[in-house]
């Protein structure tokens, strides 16, 4: 869903399922995807039993970057973006609602849309919070 919410934001086509469409789309559009944890023991995927999180070190991505905001998906890994990463980087990540099969109930609202509508407002250069 996260591809398909992604382009809707857009007004794009979403990208195939292949990981050279998905690359293609993300730097057509200039947005780069990474994830905040580089490990954590966790049980399936319930954010709730994240133990021991370690964060990847974005230093190096953002000196050699143009990344001006980053955005983080679900609330969990916002939470842990600001806790572990952020002090290091000096900017703190802005939350999305996650696209997660398990996220339906918000996925329905229209502050769902609202939230992920920042993405396409940051690459336009507005400011957003």
């Amino acid at each position: 869903m996260f591809w398909q919410t992604l382009a809707k934001v857009l007004g794009q086509k979403e990208a195939d399922k292949t990981i050279e469409s998905r690359r293609n789309f993300a730097l057509r559009n200039h947005v780069a995807i990474w994830q905040t944890l580089a490990e954590a023991d966790i049980i399936g995927s319930q954010d709730a039993t994240i133990k021991n999180p370690v964060a990847n070190d974005f230093t190096n991505l953002l000196a050699s970057s143009q990344i001006q905001t980053i955005f983080t998906e679900g609330k969990k890994s916002t939470e842990l973006f600001n806790q572990l990463v952020a002090p290091t980087i000096g900017q703190k990540a802005i939350y999305l609602p996650s696209t997660s099969p398990a996220n339906r109930a918000t996925q329905a609202k229209p502050i769902f849309m609202a939230r992920w509508s920042l993405v396409k407002q940051a690459l336009e250069g507005q400011a957003v919070q």
